[in-house]
């Protein structure tokens, strides 16, 4: 996985009015760091390799990321093993080759891009699959979640199969005019689906880890802490299960 995350330090290529765009700037420097803990928590809990892209030079050039990076690779190291097993228990699919459909509507394209916003607000880890893996994985989930910007034959299969086996479904197509955080926490209730948070916030989780980035300033109530509290892996810091937080921060638990 390659993290080319932008922090206080990234800078213009040159003046081209392409590279004046936001996305070639990163925030101030606490929530830059907040983010490289979410980019690099995501590829632990999820078993990938990760390396920093520092496009041209100069985005990391600061004792507090190189810190940082360095502590990332102590835990990268210690989790050699790789024995944290998936939890998650919603899949989403995407079928990309209703992307390819030439009559794609502009309203799809839309929805499917504030889709990656709000899932991953929604308090619930979730796997992400291509429709084409289907098959493979069907059986591991207990609800689905599914992007149907144009349907394909591999989207009708999912839809059956959901159908036949009475497996929770969330349908996004080009009709969907609105998709809410709320929406998806009240779907993982009605499927049974437990929240990790109970107030939105990014959620990934293993059986060994537990990551959160809050969304708002407040209180996170989180499951109890099967070792008696939750060991921070940055700051050494152990918490119970009530988190006091501002928007923006993240938090690498192990569990």
């Amino acid at each position: 996985m390659r993290n080319d995350t932008r922090t206080h330090l990234s800078r213009a290529f040159n003046d081209h009015p392409y590279y004046q765009a936001p996305i070639w700037f990163g925030p101030p420097k606490p929530h830059s760091l907040a983010i490289l803990k979410m980019h690099f928590a995501r590829a632990l809990i999820h078993g990938h390799a990760l390396w920093w892209f520092d496009m041209w030079g100069g985005w990391y050039d600061d004792a507090d990321y190189m810190s940082f990076m360095h502590r990332a690779r102590e835990i990268m190291e210690d989790d050699r093993e790789k024995n944290g097993k998936a939890c998650a228990n919603i899949a989403f699919f995407v079928d990309e080759d209703a992307y390819n459909a030439p009559t794609l509507p502009a309203e799809a394209r839309k929805n499917a891009k504030w889709l990656r916003h709000e899932i991953g607000l929604m308090g619930a880890p979730c796997a992400y699959y291509l429709s084409s893996d289907f098959e493979a994985v069907r059986d591991r989930y207990h609800a689905y979640i599914h992007l149907i910007p144009t349907p394909t034959a591999h989207s009708t299969a999912i839809d059956s199969y959901a159908e036949a086996h009475e497996i929770p479904l969330f349908r996004v197509t080009a009709e969907t005019k609105e998709i809410s955080v709320g929406q998806l926490r009240e779907f993982c209730r009605r499927a049974d689906i437990p929240l990790i948070t109970d107030r939105p916030a990014v959620v990934y989780e293993n059986t060994k880890y537990l990551f959160i980035h809050a969304a708002e300033d407040g209180t996170l109530t989180l499951p109890r802490p099967h070792s008696g509290s939750y060991h921070e892996l940055f700051t050494g810091e152990r918490y119970g299960n009530v988190l006091s937080v501002k928007k923006g921060e993240s938090y690498l638990f192990r569990k």
